[in-house]
């Protein structure tokens, strides 16, 4: 997403939306490739090189000598071979396929239900980056890094922003595998079937230990300490003392010097345990007072097995459960994707073997010379030890209406107005302003002008409806509070501070990218109003959603009733599948065509429909003439939502239709659409083919009118008390509502700009 999105970037809800602004990077140079149009993340490409030659490693059944550091290492796997190909051709080889996979996993899983939102993904992202920030603060001083930027280079070996990419996407991955667990149930009889084929995995042990310590002792001094272990197994099997005794003796104690955990451990076969503890502490059959001497690199163990757990403990079967349940997930989604292993368009595309290698390279030998990243951010601020000294402005008290008893301030409107500009320019295309924030704005100021509905422009028909939206916010928080919804001062306490905690993060990360130096600054700049004024919106807006959710969790809307509302708006809810050939008239540049130039582009787009009327292959047309970027891959197949973000008069026409096989060509602002119609799907029936069968679905549709059914039904409610309690705003104070909507307006360059 752009910096200049913002009109969506403003939209509130008990959330800081900031996710479709913040991290914006330049576009790189090379790429690795592209699955089904996608570029293939850096990272994780890295990430999965780096952990096939990790398992290389480990396996310890390869010819490379993994003895050579750096750039030796990487030679040697270069030189290596097994079976005519060489080791980095095979690492390099696994390591795409599973991005493939990857991808693949991550498009088909996203385009379900609208999933992830920008909420999720800026969730994710911020949590990627608390976690960075604690581990520079736990490993930093090792490994010599005093910045996120240098822990991610000589930790993870990738710049800082392909990491927290690559975490972000797994992270989202990985939730949505989480929600797709909570939706299986098990039985008492699977779960305790699927403990008994794997019990060896799952059973667990717990033990006792008392360590005598033999590292860096010659052998003599660990024939003294065997002896030594030998006469306290001794004493305790004559009774003389008890294993609390024995453990007097033990080598394994905290910084205190007392033992370890008291000395007991539990062991699994996943458990991360020297070798031969682990396989002394997993051949326990039964608990037992008895104890053994075993021995490892670290000295003699005193061991006595103190419980042995199986699938009648609640911990036990709570980890079979949720193994399985990831074991079924894991299943399902491998078979989700093999249509699309096979299906050619989710290939490797563009693939740069020149830059891999250079990836690659760089995993060994750690140079980042070539890496532009911002400004490196030093361990001590990204990883603050108290909290910091505020200076934030007072909030701002201009008032902007009454409603009731109370002062309605000028930022609730800021708020409000910016979500009813969003709501009303949901699916305009401002895809003509290409990467520039400044003609966004010049769009958007001519956008504004334009008849609207109700013979009002967007600007009249906004600026009422956000003093619309303005007053059901205070109603519907009138209702809460009737309700007994509260939002108790502990509570406020911890938002605030989890909020002030995220305007830390963003103003740490993205300041200088942003131009802004403080808090107030920041928020400017990404909700147009200063730190308090937002908290105070923020608490109420929690108190709001909350209420919402549950009335709307507990409606149960009748099918009849569904049906109903389906048929007073079709069109917001049915599907219309296209295909189209697209023809920019801009040029490279993003300049205007000449006439000429535009005159050669209408002729071959009617010489296409011709040919398209007479039968030629819509398929072989699109690939050979499109400038979509959807062109190769998708081969212009786009299903069409009203709120879909393409030309008005495309989905015009497309609604407008009612018949599988219809041709138009369209004039955009910006290019000529020649357009097909290949697919309907409605409430009952789905005719001709679609580009996405998840997305584009009776049930999807039905999906839809339901969750519209009942957000509409708790606005009627919300209306409905507002007419019956006579409720509106009071003294509106339109020279500030005026400001209000001009500075929305204003394009204004960032400090990075000038």
């Amino acid at each position: 997403m752009k910096k200049y999105t913002k009109i969506i970037a403003l939209v509130l809800t008990c959330a800081m939306t900031v996710g479709l602004m913040a991290g914006c990077k330049n576009k790189k140079q090379s790429i690795i490739g592209k699955v089904n149009g996608t570029v293939i993340p850096d990272g994780l490409f890295i990430n999965n090189f780096a952990t096939e030659v990790y398992e290389a490693e480990q396996a310890k059944d390869t010819a490379i000598n993994f003895d050579l550091d750096g750039e030796a290492l990487y030679n040697s796997i270069r030189e290596t071979k097994k079976d005519d190909k060489s080791y980095y051709d095979i690492f390099v080889d696994a390591a795409l396929e599973n991005s493939r996979k990857f991808m693949i996993q991550y498009q088909i899983f996203s385009e379900k239900e609208e999933w992830p939102s920008e909420s999720d993904i800026d969730g994710l992202k911020k949590s990627a980056e608390s976690y960075l920030t604690q581990m520079l603060s736990y490993y930093g001083s090792s490994m010599g890094a005093s910045t996120v930027q240098e822990l991610a280079q000589k930790g993870y070996s990738m710049p800082y922003d392909d990491l927290i990419e690559y975490f972000t996407m797994s992270s989202t991955l990985e939730k949505y595998k989480a929600t797709l667990e909570e939706k299986v149930t098990l039985s008492e009889d699977e779960i305790t079937e699927y403990y008994r084929e794997h019990e060896s995995e799952y059973r667990s042990v717990q033990v006792r230990h008392s360590l005598i310590n033999t590292e860096k002792m010659e052998e003599d001094e660990k024939a003294e300490a065997y002896e030594k272990a030998q006469e306290l197994v001794e004493k305790y099997n004559k009774g003389e003392i008890t294993f609390d005794d024995i453990l007097k003796e033990s080598d394994d104690v905290s910084s205190e010097g007392k033992p370890n955990n008291d000395g007991y451990y539990t062991v699994q076969k996943s458990s991360n345990f020297v070798q031969a503890f682990k396989e002394w502490a997993l051949a326990c059959k039964e608990a037992s007072n008895a104890i053994e001497i075993v021995e490892t690199e670290y000295g003699y163990h005193i061991m006595q097995c103190t419980k042995v757990l199986g699938i009648e403990d609640d911990t036990v079967k709570e980890t079979v459960e949720s193994a399985y349940k990831v074991e079924l997930v894991n299943s399902q989604t491998e078979e989700a994707t093999k249509p699309y292993l096979e299906n050619k368009d989710y290939e490797i595309q563009k693939l740069n073997k020149g830059y891999i290698e250079k990836l690659a390279k760089r995993t060994f030998t750690g140079d980042f010379s070539d890496v532009e990243e911002a400004t490196a951010t030093p361990a001590e601020s990204v990883a603050p030890t108290a909290k910091p000294e505020y200076n934030d402005a007072a909030g701002d008290p201009t008032k902007i209406a009454q409603y009731k008893d109370q002062a309605v301030l000028k930022a609730y409107y800021v708020q409000f107005f910016s979500q009813a500009m969003n709501e009303i320019f949901t699916g305009y295309d401002f895809s003509a302003a290409g990467d520039s924030e400044e003609k966004f704005y010049e769009l958007l100021n001519e956008a504004v002008k334009k008849e609207y509905k109700d013979g009002k422009t967007y600007l009249e028909y906004g600026r009422e409806y956000g003093l619309e939206l303005l007053t059901n916010f205070l109603a519907t928080k009138d209702m809460a509070t009737e309700a007994g919804k509260t939002i108790s001062d502990e509570d406020k306490t911890k938002e605030l501070e989890q909020l002030d905690s995220q305007i830390d993060t963003m103003l740490q990360y993205y300041g200088t990218s942003y131009g802004v130096s403080t808090r107030d600054e920041l928020m400017q700049k990404l909700v147009s109003v200063n730190v308090n004024d937002y908290k105070s919106i923020y608490i109420d807006q929690i108190l709001v959603s909350e209420y919402a959710n549950e009335v709307i969790e507990e409606m149960k809307p009748e099918k009849s009733d569904l049906n109903a509302f389906y048929e007073k708006t079709p069109d917001d809810y049915r599907i219309v599948t296209i295909r189209h050939i697209s023809k920019s008239l801009s040029d490279d540049n993003g300049d205007p065509l000449s006439e000429e130039e535009q005159a050669n582009v209408l002729k071959l787009m009617e010489t296409l429909q011709a040919k398209l009327e007479n039968g030629d292959s819509v398929e072989a047309l699109v690939t050979g003439y499109s400038d979509a970027a959807d062109a190769s891959s998708s081969k212009g197949l786009v299903d069409l939502k009203k709120t879909t973000a393409i030309a008005n008069e495309v989905i015009e026409w497309a609604f407008a239709q009612n018949q599988l096989g219809a041709i138009s060509l369209i004039k955009t602002d910006s290019s000529y659409e020649l357009v097909i119609i290949e697919g309907l799907t409605d409430y009952t029936t789905t005719s001709g083919i679609v580009a996405n069968s998840t997305n584009t679905s009776v049930e999807a549709v039905a999906t839809a009118v339901t969750t519209a059914y009942k957000n509409n039904a708790f606005e009627d409610r919300v209306q409905q008390y507002v007419t019956e309690n006579h409720i509106a705003l009071t003294e509106v104070q339109n020279d500030i509502v005026d400001q209000v909507v001009t500075d929305f307006l204003t394009y204004k360059k960032s400090d990075t700009e000038k």
